[in-house]
Protein backbone atom coordinates (compact mmCIF):
# COMPACT_ATOMS: atom_id res chain seq x y z
CA UNK A 1 0.00 0.00 0.00
CA UNK A 2 1.63 3.49 -0.72
CA UNK A 3 2.09 5.44 2.12
CA UNK A 4 0.92 9.30 2.06
CA UNK A 5 1.37 10.52 5.19
CA UNK A 6 5.29 10.41 5.27
CA UNK A 7 6.36 12.60 2.38
CA UNK A 8 10.41 13.08 2.23
CA UNK A 9 10.84 16.78 1.14
CA UNK A 10 14.34 17.90 -0.31
CA UNK A 11 14.95 21.94 0.05
CA UNK A 12 16.92 23.18 -2.60
CA UNK A 13 17.78 27.44 -2.87
CA UNK A 14 17.74 28.63 -6.68
CA UNK A 15 20.04 31.52 -5.69
CA UNK A 16 22.61 28.65 -5.24
CA UNK A 17 22.27 27.83 -8.76
CA UNK A 18 25.40 29.71 -9.75
CA UNK A 19 25.71 27.37 -13.26
CA UNK A 20 21.91 27.33 -13.99
CA UNK A 21 22.23 28.72 -17.98
CA UNK A 22 20.60 28.03 -21.23
CA UNK A 23 21.54 24.95 -23.06
CA UNK A 24 21.96 24.27 -27.05
CA UNK A 25 19.80 21.62 -28.35
CA UNK A 26 21.40 19.21 -30.82
CA UNK A 27 19.61 20.74 -34.20
CA UNK A 28 17.49 21.79 -36.12
CA UNK A 29 20.36 21.80 -38.60
CA UNK A 30 18.87 24.77 -40.61
CA UNK A 31 19.49 27.41 -37.79
CA UNK A 32 17.27 29.97 -38.37
CA UNK A 33 14.07 29.34 -36.46
CA UNK A 34 11.05 31.57 -36.62
CA UNK A 35 8.92 29.34 -35.19
CA UNK A 36 8.08 27.14 -32.09
CA UNK A 37 5.45 25.42 -30.84
CA UNK A 38 4.26 22.56 -28.36
CA UNK A 39 1.33 19.66 -29.09
CA UNK A 40 1.15 16.98 -26.80
CA UNK A 41 4.67 15.57 -25.61
CA UNK A 42 6.31 17.27 -28.66
CA UNK A 43 8.08 20.26 -29.57
CA UNK A 44 8.13 21.68 -33.11
CA UNK A 45 10.42 23.81 -34.73
CA UNK A 46 9.61 25.88 -37.91
CA UNK A 47 13.11 26.77 -39.80
CA UNK A 48 13.85 29.46 -42.82
CA UNK A 49 14.73 26.68 -45.51
CA UNK A 50 14.44 23.37 -43.80
CA UNK A 51 10.84 22.66 -43.04
CA UNK A 52 9.71 21.11 -39.78
CA UNK A 53 12.06 19.83 -37.24
CA UNK A 54 10.84 17.59 -33.84
CA UNK A 55 12.09 16.54 -30.80
CA UNK A 56 10.39 14.36 -28.61
CA UNK A 57 12.81 15.11 -25.42
CA UNK A 58 12.25 18.91 -24.43
CA UNK A 59 14.61 20.50 -26.90
CA UNK A 60 17.81 18.32 -26.70
CA UNK A 61 17.36 16.50 -29.54
CA UNK A 62 16.03 17.09 -32.74
CA UNK A 63 15.05 15.36 -36.16
CA UNK A 64 13.74 16.43 -39.40
CA UNK A 65 9.86 15.78 -39.83
CA UNK A 66 8.96 17.06 -42.98
CA UNK A 67 7.92 14.67 -45.49
CA UNK A 68 5.29 15.93 -47.72
CA UNK A 69 5.97 19.36 -47.37
CA UNK A 70 6.52 20.99 -51.48
CA UNK A 71 8.24 24.98 -49.16
CA UNK A 72 10.07 25.05 -46.59
CA UNK A 73 10.53 27.90 -45.00
CA UNK A 74 8.11 27.13 -42.13
CA UNK A 75 6.68 30.24 -40.07
CA UNK A 76 3.86 29.66 -37.97
CA UNK A 77 2.01 26.37 -35.97
CA UNK A 78 -1.10 25.91 -34.20
CA UNK A 79 -2.38 22.68 -32.60
CA UNK A 80 -5.57 21.54 -32.73
CA UNK A 81 -6.12 18.51 -30.49
CA UNK A 82 -3.84 15.98 -32.50
CA UNK A 83 -3.21 17.89 -35.26
CA UNK A 84 -0.31 20.29 -36.11
CA UNK A 85 -0.71 23.03 -38.78
CA UNK A 86 1.58 24.72 -40.39
CA UNK A 87 2.16 28.28 -42.42
CA UNK A 88 4.85 28.84 -44.89
CA UNK A 89 6.07 31.55 -46.65
CA UNK A 90 5.08 30.94 -50.22
CA UNK A 91 3.23 27.50 -50.24
CA UNK A 92 0.63 27.84 -47.61
CA UNK A 93 -0.69 25.53 -45.32
CA UNK A 94 -0.07 21.81 -44.11
CA UNK A 95 -1.27 19.68 -41.57
CA UNK A 96 -0.05 16.98 -39.63
CA UNK A 97 -2.20 14.37 -37.86
CA UNK A 98 0.66 11.92 -36.60
CA UNK A 99 2.87 13.99 -34.78
CA UNK A 100 4.89 15.84 -37.94
CA UNK A 101 5.47 11.72 -39.60
CA UNK A 102 3.27 12.95 -42.74
CA UNK A 103 2.23 16.90 -43.88
CA UNK A 104 -0.60 17.29 -46.72
CA UNK A 105 -1.15 20.91 -47.73
CA UNK A 106 -4.65 21.78 -47.09
CA UNK A 107 -4.92 25.03 -49.14
CA UNK A 108 -8.58 25.03 -50.33
CA UNK A 109 -9.89 28.72 -50.55
CA UNK A 110 -6.38 29.83 -49.61
CA UNK A 111 -4.99 32.62 -52.51
CA UNK A 112 -1.72 30.59 -54.35
CA UNK A 113 1.24 30.83 -52.67
CA UNK A 114 -0.07 32.13 -49.78
CA UNK A 115 2.47 33.65 -47.01
CA UNK A 116 0.64 32.68 -43.37
CA UNK A 117 2.41 34.60 -40.90
CA UNK A 118 0.33 33.17 -37.83
CA UNK A 119 -2.10 30.71 -36.87
CA UNK A 120 -4.88 30.25 -33.91
CA UNK A 121 -7.41 28.13 -32.47
CA UNK A 122 -10.01 28.99 -31.56
CA UNK A 123 -12.53 25.81 -30.50
CA UNK A 124 -13.10 23.80 -33.11
CA UNK A 125 -11.82 27.01 -35.46
CA UNK A 126 -8.93 27.22 -37.36
CA UNK A 127 -7.92 30.86 -37.93
CA UNK A 128 -4.62 32.03 -40.46
CA UNK A 129 -3.29 35.45 -40.69
CA UNK A 130 -1.97 36.18 -44.04
CA UNK A 131 0.47 38.43 -45.43
CA UNK A 132 -1.38 41.08 -47.45
CA UNK A 133 -4.15 38.63 -47.22
CA UNK A 134 -6.15 38.97 -44.23
CA UNK A 135 -7.70 36.56 -41.78
CA UNK A 136 -8.98 33.28 -43.15
CA UNK A 137 -11.13 30.89 -40.77
CA UNK A 138 -11.40 27.35 -41.60
CA UNK A 139 -14.46 25.25 -39.82
CA UNK A 140 -13.71 21.86 -41.18
CA UNK A 141 -10.06 21.43 -39.62
CA UNK A 142 -8.24 22.74 -42.32
CA UNK A 143 -10.39 20.96 -45.07
CA UNK A 144 -11.40 24.37 -46.52
CA UNK A 145 -10.56 27.89 -45.83
CA UNK A 146 -12.94 31.45 -46.29
CA UNK A 147 -11.78 35.14 -45.99
CA UNK A 148 -12.84 36.31 -42.24
CA UNK A 149 -12.35 40.13 -43.22
CA UNK A 150 -15.09 42.28 -42.85
CA UNK A 151 -14.64 45.40 -41.14
CA UNK A 152 -10.27 44.34 -41.02
CA UNK A 153 -9.35 47.61 -43.00
CA UNK A 154 -5.53 46.30 -42.55
CA UNK A 155 -4.60 42.25 -44.44
CA UNK A 156 -0.80 42.58 -43.69
CA UNK A 157 -1.61 40.37 -40.63
CA UNK A 158 1.23 39.53 -38.50
CA UNK A 159 -0.08 38.09 -35.30
CA UNK A 160 -2.96 36.36 -33.83
CA UNK A 161 -4.47 35.67 -30.30
CA UNK A 162 -7.57 33.96 -28.62
CA UNK A 163 -8.73 35.19 -25.39
CA UNK A 164 -12.13 34.30 -23.99
CA UNK A 165 -14.83 34.64 -27.02
CA UNK A 166 -12.62 37.24 -28.39
CA UNK A 167 -9.56 37.19 -31.37
CA UNK A 168 -6.86 39.80 -31.75
CA UNK A 169 -5.26 40.20 -35.02
CA UNK A 170 -1.70 42.61 -35.34
CA UNK A 171 -0.98 44.01 -38.64
CA UNK A 172 2.19 45.09 -39.95
CA UNK A 173 1.47 48.92 -39.89
CA UNK A 174 0.38 48.68 -36.32
CA UNK A 175 -2.58 48.60 -35.91
CA UNK A 176 -4.86 45.60 -33.52
CA UNK A 177 -8.17 44.56 -34.60
CA UNK A 178 -10.47 42.46 -32.30
CA UNK A 179 -13.43 40.17 -33.51
CA UNK A 180 -16.14 38.63 -30.59
CA UNK A 181 -17.53 36.49 -33.69
CA UNK A 182 -14.73 34.56 -34.93
CA UNK A 183 -14.10 36.56 -37.36
CA UNK A 184 -16.84 37.63 -38.86
CA UNK A 185 -16.75 41.41 -37.42
CA UNK A 186 -13.46 42.96 -36.35
CA UNK A 187 -13.42 46.85 -34.45
CA UNK A 188 -9.94 48.09 -34.27
CA UNK A 189 -8.16 49.46 -30.97
CA UNK A 190 -5.32 51.32 -31.74
CA UNK A 191 -5.19 54.36 -29.05
CA UNK A 192 -1.79 53.93 -27.48
CA UNK A 193 -0.56 52.17 -30.40
CA UNK A 194 2.19 53.81 -33.10
CA UNK A 195 1.30 54.00 -36.84
CA UNK A 196 3.95 51.66 -38.99
CA UNK A 197 5.46 49.49 -36.67
CA UNK A 198 4.92 46.09 -36.79
CA UNK A 199 2.86 43.86 -34.38
CA UNK A 200 4.94 40.83 -34.66
CA UNK A 201 3.47 38.95 -31.87
CA UNK A 202 0.31 38.66 -29.29
CA UNK A 203 0.13 36.99 -25.98
CA UNK A 204 -3.04 36.77 -23.67
CA UNK A 205 -2.13 36.46 -19.81
CA UNK A 206 -5.22 36.50 -17.68
CA UNK A 207 -6.74 39.26 -18.51
CA UNK A 208 -3.94 41.21 -20.08
CA UNK A 209 -2.94 41.22 -23.65
CA UNK A 210 0.49 42.05 -24.50
CA UNK A 211 1.66 43.22 -28.02
CA UNK A 212 5.50 42.94 -28.88
CA UNK A 213 6.58 45.34 -31.31
CA UNK A 214 9.08 46.05 -34.29
CA UNK A 215 10.87 49.19 -32.54
CA UNK A 216 8.72 50.14 -29.71
CA UNK A 217 9.17 47.56 -27.21
CA UNK A 218 5.84 45.78 -25.73
CA UNK A 219 2.56 47.17 -24.62
CA UNK A 220 -0.90 46.02 -22.55
CA UNK A 221 -4.49 46.21 -23.40
CA UNK A 222 -6.55 45.15 -20.30
CA UNK A 223 -9.82 43.56 -21.24
CA UNK A 224 -12.49 45.77 -22.15
CA UNK A 225 -9.93 48.73 -21.69
CA UNK A 226 -10.10 51.59 -24.37
CA UNK A 227 -5.87 52.10 -25.03
CA UNK A 228 -2.58 50.46 -25.13
CA UNK A 229 -0.08 51.12 -22.86
CA UNK A 230 4.12 50.78 -22.55
CA UNK A 231 5.46 48.31 -20.58
CA UNK A 232 9.32 47.85 -21.31
CA UNK A 233 10.99 49.10 -18.35
CA UNK A 234 14.39 46.70 -18.49
CA UNK A 235 14.15 45.74 -22.07
CA UNK A 236 17.23 46.68 -23.67
CA UNK A 237 16.25 46.81 -27.14
CA UNK A 238 13.10 48.07 -28.91
CA UNK A 239 12.50 44.97 -31.10
CA UNK A 240 10.55 42.33 -29.43
CA UNK A 241 10.00 39.82 -31.95
CA UNK A 242 8.19 36.92 -30.16
CA UNK A 243 6.52 36.11 -26.34
CA UNK A 244 5.74 33.71 -24.43
CA UNK A 245 3.41 32.88 -20.92
CA UNK A 246 4.36 30.43 -18.50
CA UNK A 247 2.14 30.82 -15.76
CA UNK A 248 2.13 34.43 -14.47
CA UNK A 249 5.52 35.40 -15.91
CA UNK A 250 5.75 36.66 -19.53
CA UNK A 251 8.67 35.95 -21.47
CA UNK A 252 9.74 38.56 -24.49
CA UNK A 253 12.62 37.28 -27.21
CA UNK A 254 14.52 40.40 -28.69
CA UNK A 255 17.62 41.12 -30.91
CA UNK A 256 19.40 41.72 -27.38
CA UNK A 257 18.29 37.93 -26.13
CA UNK A 258 15.37 37.05 -23.65
CA UNK A 259 13.93 38.55 -21.00
CA UNK A 260 11.21 37.71 -17.89
CA UNK A 261 8.89 39.32 -16.36
CA UNK A 262 6.55 38.30 -13.16
CA UNK A 263 4.70 41.76 -12.45
CA UNK A 264 2.73 41.83 -15.82
CA UNK A 265 5.25 43.66 -17.86
CA UNK A 266 5.90 46.32 -15.24
CA UNK A 267 9.79 45.57 -14.98
CA UNK A 268 11.82 42.84 -16.83
CA UNK A 269 14.94 41.16 -16.67
CA UNK A 270 17.19 39.75 -18.96
CA UNK A 271 17.71 36.41 -18.63
CA UNK A 272 20.46 35.05 -20.87
CA UNK A 273 23.45 33.27 -18.85
CA UNK A 274 24.76 30.83 -20.96
CA UNK A 275 22.90 32.33 -24.60
CA UNK A 276 25.64 32.85 -27.25
CA UNK A 277 23.03 33.78 -29.82
CA UNK A 278 20.76 36.56 -28.18
CA UNK A 279 19.31 37.12 -31.51
CA UNK A 280 15.57 35.42 -30.55
CA UNK A 281 12.82 34.46 -32.92
CA UNK A 282 10.24 32.64 -31.42
CA UNK A 283 9.73 30.94 -27.89
CA UNK A 284 7.28 28.31 -26.33
CA UNK A 285 6.93 26.88 -22.89
CA UNK A 286 7.24 22.93 -23.14
CA UNK A 287 6.35 21.81 -19.63
CA UNK A 288 9.08 22.13 -17.37
CA UNK A 289 11.30 24.15 -19.98
CA UNK A 290 11.10 27.32 -21.79
CA UNK A 291 12.57 27.02 -25.28
CA UNK A 292 14.15 29.72 -27.50
CA UNK A 293 14.47 29.27 -31.64
CA UNK A 294 17.44 31.76 -33.11
CA UNK A 295 18.39 33.48 -36.00
CA UNK A 296 21.42 31.17 -37.03
CA UNK A 297 22.13 28.55 -33.79
CA UNK A 298 18.57 26.62 -34.17
CA UNK A 299 16.88 25.86 -30.42
CA UNK A 300 17.81 26.73 -27.19
CA UNK A 301 16.32 24.97 -24.40
CA UNK A 302 16.72 26.24 -19.89
CA UNK A 303 14.59 25.20 -17.08
CA UNK A 304 11.40 27.28 -15.62
CA UNK A 305 12.61 26.77 -11.93
CA UNK A 306 16.27 28.67 -13.15
CA UNK A 307 14.25 31.80 -13.80
CA UNK A 308 12.48 33.04 -10.42
CA UNK A 309 16.07 33.21 -8.64
CA UNK A 310 17.20 35.60 -11.33
CA UNK A 311 14.71 38.52 -10.74
CA UNK A 312 15.48 40.78 -8.20
CA UNK A 313 12.70 41.30 -5.19
CA UNK A 314 11.83 44.13 -3.59
CA UNK A 315 12.99 44.50 -0.11
CA UNK A 316 16.10 43.14 1.66
CA UNK A 317 17.10 39.39 0.52
CA UNK A 318 17.34 36.79 3.11
CA UNK A 319 20.75 34.91 3.13
CA UNK A 320 19.89 32.90 6.11
CA UNK A 321 18.17 29.80 5.99
CA UNK A 322 18.93 27.51 8.24
CA UNK A 323 15.92 28.01 10.21
CA UNK A 324 13.60 27.66 7.28
CA UNK A 325 11.85 24.06 6.75
CA UNK A 326 9.01 22.63 5.05
CA UNK A 327 7.18 19.65 6.08
CA UNK A 328 4.75 18.05 3.65
CA UNK A 329 1.72 16.35 5.58
CA UNK A 330 -1.54 14.78 4.49
CA UNK A 331 -3.67 17.54 5.01
CA UNK A 332 -1.29 20.40 5.20
CA UNK A 333 2.01 21.93 4.63
CA UNK A 334 3.73 23.21 7.39
CA UNK A 335 6.26 25.69 7.01
CA UNK A 336 9.17 27.09 9.50
CA UNK A 337 10.27 30.56 8.81
CA UNK A 338 13.39 32.42 8.42
CA UNK A 339 14.38 34.51 11.74
CA UNK A 340 14.32 37.66 9.36
CA UNK A 341 10.60 36.70 7.89
CA UNK A 342 9.49 35.41 11.92
CA UNK A 343 6.60 37.82 12.66
CA UNK A 344 4.17 39.84 10.91
CA UNK A 345 1.96 39.31 7.75
CA UNK A 346 3.73 37.52 4.80
CA UNK A 347 2.24 36.33 1.48
CA UNK A 348 2.96 32.50 0.30
CA UNK A 349 2.40 31.47 -3.40
CA UNK A 350 3.15 28.34 -4.89
CA UNK A 351 3.46 26.62 -8.12
CA UNK A 352 3.87 24.19 -10.55
CA UNK A 353 7.51 23.75 -11.99
CA UNK A 354 5.80 24.39 -15.29
CA UNK A 355 4.95 28.09 -13.95
CA UNK A 356 1.13 27.32 -13.23
CA UNK A 357 0.04 28.87 -9.77
CA UNK A 358 -1.39 26.23 -7.67
CA UNK A 359 -1.94 28.70 -3.90
CA UNK A 360 -1.91 32.14 -3.25
CA UNK A 361 -2.55 33.58 0.08
CA UNK A 362 -1.06 36.00 2.98
CA UNK A 363 -0.82 34.72 6.50
CA UNK A 364 -0.21 35.87 9.51
CA UNK A 365 3.25 33.83 11.15
CA UNK A 366 3.04 32.72 14.71
CA UNK A 367 6.22 32.72 15.99
CA UNK A 368 7.24 31.62 12.60
CA UNK A 369 5.03 28.86 12.13
CA UNK A 370 2.90 28.61 9.31
CA UNK A 371 0.23 26.14 8.15
CA UNK A 372 -0.94 26.14 4.08
CA UNK A 373 -4.30 24.38 3.98
CA UNK A 374 -3.19 22.44 0.66
CA UNK A 375 -4.08 18.87 0.90
CA UNK A 376 -2.86 15.82 -1.14
CA UNK A 377 0.40 17.29 -3.12
CA UNK A 378 1.35 14.98 -5.48
CA UNK A 379 5.19 14.07 -6.13
CA UNK A 380 6.85 16.29 -8.06
CA UNK A 381 8.61 19.46 -8.14
CA UNK A 382 7.41 22.88 -6.22
CA UNK A 383 8.39 26.16 -6.31
CA UNK A 384 7.50 28.66 -3.31
CA UNK A 385 7.77 32.53 -2.77
CA UNK A 386 7.49 33.54 0.64
CA UNK A 387 7.23 37.50 0.66
CA UNK A 388 7.56 40.14 3.79
CA UNK A 389 8.02 43.76 4.07
CA UNK A 390 11.35 42.49 5.41
CA UNK A 391 12.47 40.95 2.40
CA UNK A 392 11.50 37.49 0.41
CA UNK A 393 12.45 34.03 -0.45
CA UNK A 394 12.39 31.78 -2.97
CA UNK A 395 12.75 28.58 -3.44
CA UNK A 396 12.16 25.10 -4.65
CA UNK A 397 11.13 21.51 -2.99
CA UNK A 398 10.74 17.57 -4.30
CA UNK A 399 8.16 16.15 -2.91
CA UNK A 400 8.32 12.09 -3.34
CA UNK A 401 6.30 9.41 -1.89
Amino acid sequence: MKKVLCLFVLLVAFTHMANAQWVQGQGPMAGQVPALAVNGNNVFAGTMGGGVYVSADGGRNWAAADSGFTGFNVVSFAGSGSNIFAGTYNSGIFLSTNNGTSWTAVNSGLPANANVNCLAVKGSNILAGLQSGGVYLSTNNGTSWTTANSSLTNIDVTSLAVTGGNICAGTWSGEVFFSTDSGIGWTAVNSGLWADIAVLSLAVSGSNIFAATYGRGILIHTINATSWTPVDSGITNPIVLCLAVSGNDIFAGTLDGVFLSTNNGTSWTAVNSGLSNTDIWSLAVNGSNILAGTNGSGVWYRPLSEMVGVIPQHGSSITNRREFKINVRKNDIAIVLPSPLDGGKVTIELFTVAGRRIYSASHLANNGMMSIPLPGLSTGTYLMSIKSKNGSLHSSFVVSK
